[in-house]
């Protein structure tokens, strides 16, 4: 349901990342005032999730940006299917031999892995611009009338602090000047003090999870390691620490200057005096999955049995082929309302009821769609059958390989429970080897945990209006 009409622009951040754990239980949420668009699962760990989302609900995502993005996709997820493949080629080696053919194939990797870290660094602000025409801009920013700063007195700060956590939470998508490492700790540094603003949350806060590498996942570590090992984690979870602090504090005094460019050339002063930190933390952390691998000191989540080759190719084009309708469908829709609305559609009234008008307009186009292109639509369902023939003949024949290929035991498997299980096995599998497995680069982690989060589904949080008038405001 979209209510921009009576909350303004609605902002969604995406869900925290849970911690790892091979019981991880992730239960549905209730039914949103505000939901989010179902494809921003593929982008939970994007540094362009929220402007992104929020072009997504508004149905205001040009073709040319959309394209950007699925360009994007497509490219993560092919870097992504070659490192799993690697992976699985040293899978039997011994630890060394396994260490150092990853560390081989990191130094191959890796250089296309950051530019594409920079094509969605690029993006980000792209997205926060919206349309090149109309009142779309998806910055949380923008109507905005309050500031914290460093002329906050210290019992303000503490009085609002739920504002500060409102900036530390948005500072990741919307502000200038931070570096990628920033962005991904402020993720962090929003976790860490929503424990502090909600009582459920703390409650939990104490339950053994610690912060790691990559930013924002959580694990949980054995109590009784050895000295030399605790007093590495000691070390570097309290370098992350002293470094969330630093940061968190660089962006609450900067967050009172109101012009961007000047805000932007002290954040980046931050952050060129955070980088050597930031290396120094990823190396520490790699330290530690050493000597953790070493001494067999963690039980690791193995990956799920390979499905069969030819059941991968029918999911992969029953999923390709059912999104790219849509996709199409969507342009088409697009298409319809340049034809049909009037040129001033754009105008900041016609702009608010645009998802009403989109809704219509596609209820209306939708049947003629499907007879245009029922040939593919009824590959689409033919696929869909060919993989639930193959579930259900397994099922009847070997329950436990079944079992096994998803992950999970004692399921009814339908199509649809199968997919989500056996991406649930998927994501904890790629969760557990990019915070464990030595000899990858940080960009290689990043990759994957990007992928288990897409996997894992989680719960999106509804949207949120911008941000307005603070009562008694501690603006400057």
């Amino acid at each position: 349901m979209d209510t921009r009409g009576r909350l303004g622009r609605v902002i969604y951040f995406p869900p925290e990342a849970p911690p790892l754990d091979p019981d991880l239980v992730i239960s549905p949420a209730g039914p949103p005032l505000v939901a989010a668009p179902d494809r921003l699962h593929d982008f939970a760990y994007e540094p362009f999730y929220a402007p992104l989302a929020t072009l997504y609900a508004e149905r205001a995502l040009e073709r040319a940006r959309r394209s950007e993005v699925e360009d994007y996709l497509r490219a993560r997820r092919e870097h992504e299917r070659e490192l799993i493949g690697r992976l699985a080629a040293v899978e039997g080696l011994e630890p060394d031999a396994r260490s150092t053919g990853l560390r081989e194939f990191a130094r191959e990797q890796t250089p296309a892995l950051a530019r594409l870290e920079e094509r969605a660094l690029e993006l980000r602000p792209r997205l926060v611009s919206g349309r090149w025409f109309g009142d779309t801009t998806a910055d949380w920013n923008a109507t905005r009338l309050w500031r914290l700063g460093r002329d906050t007195d210290v019992r303000a700060r503490s009085q609002y602090l739920v504002f500060e956590y409102q900036v530390m939470k948005a500072a990741p998508f919307y502000e200038v000047g931070l570096s990628a490492a920033q962005r991904r700790l402020l993720r962090e540094v929003a976790a860490e003090m929503g424990t502090g603003v909600s009582r459920s949350r703390a409650d939990a806060a104490d339950d053994g999870f610690v912060f790691f590498q990559p930013e924002t996942a959580r694990v949980r570590l054995p109590t009784a390691l050895p000295p030399r090992v605790e007093a590495m984690l000691s070390e570097f979870l309290a370098g992350k620490a002293a470094l969330r602090a630093d940061l968190r504090e660089a962006v609450f005094e900067t967050d009172a200057i109101f012009a961007s460019a000047t805000r932007r050339a002290r954040l980046s002063d931050v952050a060129r005096r955070h980088q050597p930190r930031f290396d120094a933390i990823e190396a520490s952390a790699e330290a530690i999955r050493s000597a953790l691998d070493e001494g067999r000191l963690v039980q690791r989540i193995a990956a799920p049995p390979p499905l069969p080759t030819r059941l991968v190719t029918v999911l992969e084009a029953y999923e390709d082929g059912k999104r790219r309708l849509e996709d199409e469908l969507d342009d088409h829709v697009e298409e319809t309302i340049a034809r049909e609305l009037p040129p001033h559609f754009s105008s900041r009234m016609e702009e608010r009821s645009r998802p009403y008008k989109w809704a219509r307009i596609r209820q209306r186009e939708e049947p003629a769609f499907r007879e245009k292109h029922r040939a593919r639509f009824e590959e689409v369902d033919r696929l869909l059958v060919e993989f639930e023939e193959w579930i259900e003949a397994l099922a009847d024949t070997d329950a436990r390989a079944i079992e096994l290929l998803a992950g999970v035991a004692d399921a009814a498997w339908s199509a649809d429970e199968f997919i989500r299980a056996r991406r649930r096995a998927e994501g904890l599998y790629l969760y557990d080897t990019a915070v464990f497995e030595p000899g990858l680069s940080p960009e290689q982690r990043r990759l994957l945990f990007a992928g288990a989060l897409a996997r894992l589904r989680l719960p999106l949080p509804e949207g949120q209006p911008q941000p307005k008038q603070l009562p008694r405001t501690i603006a400057r």
